[in-house]
């Protein structure tokens, strides 16, 4: 019934742009199938994100990959894409290359040491310290991981 009528479904999320200026779409595209409509059928719907992801050749997409390609086209951070996706863990290792590099330019011109601290995969924060004192100045929790940079 249901899924035998659905000829498209088109989920959109609008995020604020890099610049900060206004926001831009991502969309996740599902086309309407034989394979979705027997997916719905058998209450198997925890398979449809497969689908979407096989259908890629038929215009279909996920959101993960709508918000992969927003960042590749350097309109929106991958802070932005963090908050919206499906997977954190996709966004979460871009988020943390961006504060390695960053953090890694700001060292070279403070000659400081850092210590980037993560909890669930989150930012938390950055400890600035005096190069003699690295490996001493930060002990993390169990559930916090840390990026040492040196000077």
């Amino acid at each position: 019934m249901l899924g035998d009528s659905i000829q498209a479904i088109i989920a959109q999320q609008l995020l604020p742009t890099k610049d900060g200026k206004g926001r831009c779409a991502a969309n996740e595209v599902l086309l309407g199938s034989a394979a979705l409509a027997n997916m719905i059928r058998e209450g198997k719907v925890s398979q449809i994100p497969s689908l979407i992801q096989g259908g890629l050749k038929e215009g279909m997409q996920t959101m993960d990959a709508a918000l992969m390609n927003l960042i590749k086209e350097d309109r929106i951070t991958p802070e932005a894409a963090y908050e919206k996706a499906s997977d954190k863990s996709l966004f979460a290792a871009l988020i943390e290359k961006k504060a390695k590099e960053t953090y890694s330019m700001i060292i070279q011109k403070t000659r400081r040491s850092a210590v980037v601290h993560w909890s669930d995969d989150r930012f938390m924060e950055v400890s600035f310290f005096p190069s003699s004192l690295c490996g001493r100045a930060f002990r993390p929790g169990a559930d916090t991981r840390c990026f040492q940079f040196h000077a």
